[in-house]
């Protein structure tokens, strides 16, 4: 599992939108348009720019050293009036429960970015938008 506190360190930042426009294609200037709309939602919603959340997931598999993890138990809260189906993980082994995942603590930004950055490039090779 991936939480958002790591996924959210992945901004759609200058950099992602350079790389993109360097591409020069459609392909990239499409995943330009649709990491702007992202950026305008996540600006107005939350006050904050996009972020790859389930990229991040991908990358994991992918890379695990991507990541620092930790093996823990996570439970998934059923009883509360707020906080109904959120994730609870116990980092500090509180519970004393068996773990039952890996959970991503923190995320390499330079080595996630050159994954991601490669594979889309091997995607603008060999887009249909080209």
């Amino acid at each position: 599992m991936i939480p958002l506190g790591v996924t959210s360190k992945t901004a759609l930042d200058e950099r992602v939108m350079k790389f993109l426009g360097e591409m020069n294609s459609n392909f990239g200037h499409f995943l330009m348009a649709l990491f702007e709309f992202r950026n305008d939602y996540y600006k107005k919603t939350y006050n904050k720019t996009g972020s790859l959340h389930d990229p991040c997931a991908v990358a994991y598999v992918i890379n695990p050293e991507i990541f620092q993890s930790k093996e823990m138990f996570v439970g998934v809260e059923t009883k509360s009036e707020f906080c109904y189906g959120r994730t609870v993980c116990d980092i500090y082994e509180k519970l004393k429960m068996k773990s039952n995942a890996i959970v991503g603590l923190d995320i390499d930004l330079e080595k996630f970015w050159t994954l991601v950055f490669e594979s889309l490039k091997e995607c603008n090779k060999n887009s249909t938008l080209n």
